[in-house]
């Protein structure tokens, strides 16, 4: 297990390069992170409608998304993303 850009890497499984391929995999949430510590707003993202807007070929690294994306509610740039495996309602 490491870490990578912002996300984290679990064993037996790649970091997605693509939007694209997150939508395919159906098994991810991406979320992302207000920059501004006063706001701390933290919002998960529509990954098709992220795909409409980009193209489902953009890259899906922290680097290819953060400095494209900027807090909705105080118009800061969104300093993280997280990649996290949907609920599957286990443990």
């Amino acid at each position: 297990m490491g870490i990578c850009s912002h996300f984290v890497l679990m064993a037996n499984h790649s970091i997605t390069d693509t939007i694209g391929e997150l939508i395919d995999d159906n098994g991810y949430t991406l979320t992302a992170h207000c920059g501004n510590k006063k706001c701390g707003r933290h919002v998960s993202i529509d990954l098709a409608k992220l795909a409409e807007k980009l193209g489902r070929d953009h890259g899906a690294m922290a680097k290819d998304l953060l400095p494209k994306m900027h807090c909705t509610v105080c118009k800061s740039r969104f300093s993280a993303i997280s990649l996290s495996p949907k609920n599957t309602g286990g443990f």
